[in-house]
């Protein structure tokens, strides 16, 4: 399990790493946050979408190419899967919006050191 804390002191960087050691099932901790990083996004959203809509919502997802992909199709909405970053997501959310989102699911960032093996704590 991969937890990204943005923006936050390094005393509360700290105060996580300790309450993680805590859960008995936590084998390693590493704090990357002065690490080079590969950080992502994946997010499910499900839009209204009849056939009036479904033309112009296509069109906006095309935008983004290779970061999303139509998971379903059903007469009165789509299921959208969209991975990249934060901003990458909320920019298509504003896009979309206006067609109307039935529900989002995210996972949260992700990240993964790019080179190297991530530091242990």
């Amino acid at each position: 399990m991969t937890i990204v804390v943005d923006n936050i002191q390094d005393s509360v960087v700290d105060q996580v790493t300790a309450q993680l050691f805590n859960v008995v099932e936590v084998v390693e901790v590493s704090d990357i946050t002065d690490q080079s990083i590969v950080a992502r996004e994946t997010a499910l959203i499900k839009v209204s979408a009849d056939a009036k809509t479904r033309g112009p919502i296509i069109e906006i997802l095309d935008l983004f190419r290779e970061e999303i992909e139509v998971a379903h199709v059903a007469t009165e909405h789509v299921i959208i899967e969209v991975t990249g970053t934060g901003e990458q997501i909320d920019s298509l959310l504003e896009l979309i919006r206006p067609y109307g989102i039935i529900e989002i699911m995210r996972t949260g960032t992700i990240a993964l050191v790019r080179d190297g093996v991530a530091p242990t704590n």
